[in-house]
């Protein structure tokens, strides 16, 4: 794939958003981008996603064309999840990015 594995999110910022409860776990994603495109992650979320738990996934490979080729990315106002136990290896970027979010009630990463 040349762009994120996988991909939720509706709502730039901290929007109204339809996005609740989702699980993302226990996948293997590799082999993004592959120098195609940039601005992209293995598991990607941009907006407010209340209950979301993003665990036990495995993420390695990721190649952008220029910047951001992440494991995992937490777009613009990505907030009210979780994201824990996850393995990132082998990416442009980093492991993590988060664009902003907010914190103690919001984003929790482990």
């Amino acid at each position: 794939m040349h762009y994120s594995g996988i991909a939720m999110g509706n709502s730039f910022g901290y929007g109204v958003t339809l996005n609740t409860d989702i699980l993302v776990t226990d996948n293997h994603v590799h082999h993004i981008g592959g120098g195609v495109l940039s601005d992209m992650a293995c598991i990607y979320n941009y907006g407010r996603a209340a209950g979301m738990l993003v665990a036990g996934n495995v993420c390695h490979d990721v190649e952008a064309a220029g910047y951001g080729g992440w494991g995992l990315y937490l777009d613009e106002g990505t907030s009210e999840t979780v994201w824990r136990d996850n393995v990132v290896y082998r990416t442009e970027s980093a492991g993590i990015h988060q664009h902003y979010g907010v914190g103690e009630s919001g984003a929790s990463l482990v």
